[in-house]
């Protein structure tokens, strides 16, 4: 499929999504980075990267294309849970990253404060 449309980033992220469900994650990487290079501004391509760079054990890569999500699509959910499991990975706070930066949570504490 990307061979036959080497220009459009589908293409390589559903191949990337093929080949990191298969454990090829050297040929994943490199599909999913393509697509990202294609698609600069997809957040999906990113979380999608990011989940198979947080396989691959590249933590501070995968970190990167976590945070490039969430500012892409600051309500993704998937985005942030990608950042919450790297955090928690390299040892920092799962709960520090969803308190400080979901726009969900910072919703429903503005809710809350008012009903207090």
């Amino acid at each position: 499929l990307a061979g036959l449309e080497p220009d459009a980033s589908i293409a390589h992220d559903r191949l990337g999504l093929a080949l990191h469900a298969m454990g090829e994650l050297d040929e994943a990487l490199a599909s999913l980075r393509r697509a990202t290079s294609l698609a600069p501004g997809s957040a999906g391509a990113r979380v999608n990267l990011g989940r198979a760079e947080l396989d691959a054990g590249e933590l501070e890569h995968a970190r990167a294309s976590f945070v490039r999500a969430t500012e892409l699509d600051p309500e993704s959910s998937e985005a942030f849970l990608g950042l919450a499991l790297v955090e928690q990975a390299m040892g920092d706070g799962v709960k520090r990253v969803y308190e400080r930066e979901h726009p969900i949570i910072k919703k429903l504490r503005r809710v809350d404060a008012v009903g207090r």
